[in-house]
């Protein structure tokens, strides 16, 4: 078997996409042979490149000619499928099945529903016209790619809604398993609890909600870790003596094994939360919001707690024992529905039939 893997650029190391589409192209490798699995990855766009591929109708944020390369090496290569990340290749999904090339498609959000979240809370021209080229690139995807895979039913719903395409598979995010999840400290600080987010604007509108209405009413520190943390918004604003912006950090694997529990306040996205998948994977304690546990089903009181306002997150912070930092239950949890093997033997078997 021959896959051409098609991803895009991303300049933030913690982002969750960017971990997932790592994730993918590791289980296309144990699939079909590192050797057996091409890969595309296209560079960063410039401002002039998502203008242009908004004039001309093409696939968001890519150049004629990374079109015309894609194209090349697919048709010039018999491969069993072109695997891309995301809905947003449109244009490029429509040139390669007009050709007779099979895709699979991975969608890691309803793009044209969160980038509409995004322009009502930022109403710019800049954001209208990302959506508008968001939608269109998503229902040329979906209509033209010859298999789609959906993280969740909510996705899968959504799709169905939109453009009349269901997905064929629903394959959430997974997460590798840790070898030891118990540690002794090695951060040297106070309890807390953790919050991680890249720089996206369901982290940093979630955080800042929760340092308004949430932070100076608990007795544990609050760690902010991740390229929100280089957002204006957070870092020009007053923080409570209790708040923290530890910004990037190479190994997250310290501050998730010492935090008393994580805690995820989003309320705007779509697909499902990465570091939602992270936390249970160390056996973390996860206090959120129901858009932090889309797709996970389970009791979520023993996870932590499943809270929408400020007085939720409040009682349920106060009831945390801060001796404890592996969740039993949470770990439970990861092993049976989130683990990368399960993910790997479901996508083996879906390519193969």
């Amino acid at each position: 078997m021959k896959i051409f893997y098609i991803s895009r650029f991303l300049d933030d190391n913690n982002t969750g996409a960017k971990y997932v589409m790592q994730r993918n192209l590791r289980a296309l490798q144990k699939i079909a042979g590192r050797d057996n699995v091409i890969v595309y990855m296209h560079e960063k766009p410039s401002i002039a490149t998502y203008f242009m591929s908004l004039l001309r109708q093409g696939s968001y944020g890519v150049s004629i000619q990374d079109e015309q390369s894609v194209l090349k090496i697919a048709q010039s290569n018999n491969y069993d499928w072109v695997f891309l990340e995301g809905t947003l290749f449109g244009n490029v999904v429509k040139k390669l099945r007009k050709k007779g090339i099979r895709t699979m498609v991975y969608a890691h959000n309803v793009d044209a529903m969160l980038y509409k979240q995004e322009m009502e809370l930022n109403s710019t021209l800049i954001a209208k016209l990302r959506y508008i080229h968001v939608s269109m690139n998503e229902r040329t995807t979906l209509q033209w790619t010859s298999k789609l895979l959906a993280l969740t039913e909510r996705d899968n719903d959504g799709f169905k809604q939109l453009y009349d395409r269901g997905a064929d598979i629903i394959l959430p995010i997974t997460y590798e398993r840790h070898p030891n999840n118990i540690q002794v400290s090695t951060l040297n600080i106070k309890p807390y609890l953790l919050f991680v987010g890249s720089n996206f604007f369901p982290n940093v509108e979630g955080i800042n909600w929760f340092i308004d209405y949430v932070a100076t009413h608990i007795d544990l520190d609050v760690r902010i870790v991740g390229g929100c943390c280089q957002n204006q918004l957070l870092q020009n604003r007053p923080l409570p003596v209790n708040v923290f912006l530890d910004g990037y950090v190479n190994d997250l694997s310290a501050f998730y094994k010492e935090a008393v529990a994580v805690i995820i306040p989003i309320f705007y996205g779509s697909g499902m939360k990465t570091k939602t998948i992270e936390a249970l994977s160390y056996g973390k304690t996860i206090i959120g919001t129901e858009e932090a546990f889309v797709g996970v089903s389970a009791d979520y009181d023993r996870i932590g707690g499943l809270c929408n306002s400020p007085e939720e997150f409040i009682d349920k912070i106060s009831l945390l024992d801060k001796s404890i930092r592996v969740n039993e239950y949470s770990l439970n949890v990861f092993n049976s529905y989130f683990s990368e093997e399960i993910f790997i033997d479901k996508l083996r078997a879906f390519i193969n039939e």
